[in-house]
Protein backbone atom coordinates (compact mmCIF):
# COMPACT_ATOMS: atom_id res chain seq x y z
CA UNK A 1 0.00 0.00 0.00
CA UNK A 2 2.53 2.19 0.84
CA UNK A 3 4.86 1.68 -2.27
CA UNK A 4 1.91 2.05 -4.47
CA UNK A 5 1.23 5.89 -2.83
CA UNK A 6 4.86 6.64 -3.48
CA UNK A 7 4.24 5.71 -7.12
CA UNK A 8 1.20 7.90 -7.51
CA UNK A 9 2.76 10.74 -5.07
CA UNK A 10 5.95 10.69 -7.90
CA UNK A 11 3.38 10.68 -11.22
CA UNK A 12 1.70 13.56 -9.76
CA UNK A 13 4.72 15.72 -8.98
CA UNK A 14 6.02 14.29 -12.72
CA UNK A 15 3.00 15.73 -14.22
CA UNK A 16 3.32 19.08 -12.32
CA UNK A 17 6.54 19.52 -13.35
CA UNK A 18 5.51 18.57 -17.02
CA UNK A 19 2.87 21.31 -16.69
CA UNK A 20 5.43 23.69 -14.70
CA UNK A 21 7.70 23.45 -18.17
CA UNK A 22 4.95 23.79 -21.08
CA UNK A 23 4.20 26.85 -19.33
CA UNK A 24 7.66 28.12 -19.24
CA UNK A 25 9.20 27.18 -22.17
CA UNK A 26 6.10 26.17 -24.77
CA UNK A 27 6.45 29.66 -26.83
CA UNK A 28 3.22 29.65 -29.19
CA UNK A 29 3.28 31.66 -32.37
CA UNK A 30 1.42 35.28 -32.97
CA UNK A 31 -1.14 34.67 -35.67
CA UNK A 32 -2.45 36.89 -38.17
CA UNK A 33 -5.51 36.16 -40.26
CA UNK A 34 -5.02 38.80 -43.26
CA UNK A 35 -8.41 39.47 -45.01
CA UNK A 36 -8.24 41.31 -48.65
CA UNK A 37 -11.42 43.73 -48.09
CA UNK A 38 -10.03 45.93 -51.15
CA UNK A 39 -11.22 46.01 -54.76
CA UNK A 40 -7.49 45.54 -55.76
CA UNK A 41 -5.51 42.45 -55.72
CA UNK A 42 -2.04 42.24 -53.45
CA UNK A 43 0.62 41.05 -54.94
CA UNK A 44 2.53 40.84 -51.52
CA UNK A 45 2.56 41.04 -47.81
CA UNK A 46 5.27 41.79 -45.73
CA UNK A 47 4.97 40.64 -42.02
CA UNK A 48 7.69 42.98 -39.84
CA UNK A 49 8.77 42.06 -36.31
CA UNK A 50 11.19 43.63 -34.47
CA UNK A 51 13.67 40.61 -35.22
CA UNK A 52 12.45 39.53 -38.66
CA UNK A 53 10.82 39.91 -42.24
CA UNK A 54 8.59 37.58 -43.32
CA UNK A 55 7.43 37.80 -46.96
CA UNK A 56 3.79 36.14 -48.63
CA UNK A 57 2.67 35.81 -52.03
CA UNK A 58 -0.82 37.44 -52.67
CA UNK A 59 -4.09 37.43 -51.54
CA UNK A 60 -6.80 37.92 -54.57
CA UNK A 61 -10.03 40.44 -53.97
CA UNK A 62 -12.03 38.83 -51.04
CA UNK A 63 -9.40 36.11 -50.18
CA UNK A 64 -7.64 35.61 -47.01
CA UNK A 65 -4.30 34.23 -45.75
CA UNK A 66 -3.77 32.69 -42.13
CA UNK A 67 0.01 33.57 -41.18
CA UNK A 68 2.01 32.58 -37.86
CA UNK A 69 5.40 33.69 -36.46
CA UNK A 70 7.27 32.97 -33.38
CA UNK A 71 7.48 36.07 -31.06
CA UNK A 72 10.64 36.78 -29.34
CA UNK A 73 9.15 38.04 -26.13
CA UNK A 74 7.24 40.86 -26.35
CA UNK A 75 6.82 42.47 -29.73
CA UNK A 76 5.00 44.39 -32.71
CA UNK A 77 4.20 43.82 -35.69
CA UNK A 78 3.11 45.70 -38.43
CA UNK A 79 2.10 44.98 -42.14
CA UNK A 80 3.41 46.38 -45.83
CA UNK A 81 1.28 45.32 -48.67
CA UNK A 82 2.00 45.83 -52.43
CA UNK A 83 -0.98 45.83 -54.64
CA UNK A 84 -0.73 45.01 -57.85
CA UNK A 85 -1.37 48.43 -59.07
CA UNK A 86 1.93 49.08 -57.43
CA UNK A 87 0.24 51.53 -54.66
CA UNK A 88 1.57 50.22 -51.36
CA UNK A 89 -0.17 50.20 -47.70
CA UNK A 90 1.55 50.17 -44.38
CA UNK A 91 0.07 49.73 -41.06
CA UNK A 92 1.11 51.01 -37.90
CA UNK A 93 2.74 48.99 -35.58
CA UNK A 94 1.06 46.35 -33.18
CA UNK A 95 1.84 45.27 -29.78
CA UNK A 96 1.90 41.83 -29.41
CA UNK A 97 3.44 38.82 -27.61
CA UNK A 98 3.08 34.75 -27.73
CA UNK A 99 -0.25 33.14 -28.49
CA UNK A 100 -1.78 36.82 -29.38
CA UNK A 101 -4.35 35.67 -32.75
CA UNK A 102 -5.32 39.27 -34.97
CA UNK A 103 -7.20 39.59 -37.63
CA UNK A 104 -5.66 42.08 -40.19
CA UNK A 105 -8.08 43.78 -42.72
CA UNK A 106 -6.81 45.59 -45.65
CA UNK A 107 -9.03 47.83 -47.42
CA UNK A 108 -7.85 50.20 -50.58
CA UNK A 109 -6.66 52.98 -47.93
CA UNK A 110 -5.67 51.16 -44.56
CA UNK A 111 -5.34 48.46 -42.62
CA UNK A 112 -7.03 47.66 -39.25
CA UNK A 113 -5.13 45.20 -37.14
CA UNK A 114 -7.84 43.58 -34.17
CA UNK A 115 -6.72 41.73 -31.49
CA UNK A 116 -9.02 38.67 -31.52
CA UNK A 117 -7.79 36.23 -28.82
CA UNK A 118 -5.18 34.20 -26.71
CA UNK A 119 -4.92 31.14 -28.02
CA UNK A 120 -3.25 29.63 -24.35
CA UNK A 121 -5.11 26.09 -23.97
Amino acid sequence: MRFAFKAVAALVGLLALGVAAWAVFAQPNVTVSIVNASEKPIAWVRVLDEKAAYDLKGIAIGESRVFEFRPHGETTYSLVVGFEDGSELRSEAVYTEAGYVFTATISDSSISNRFERFKYL
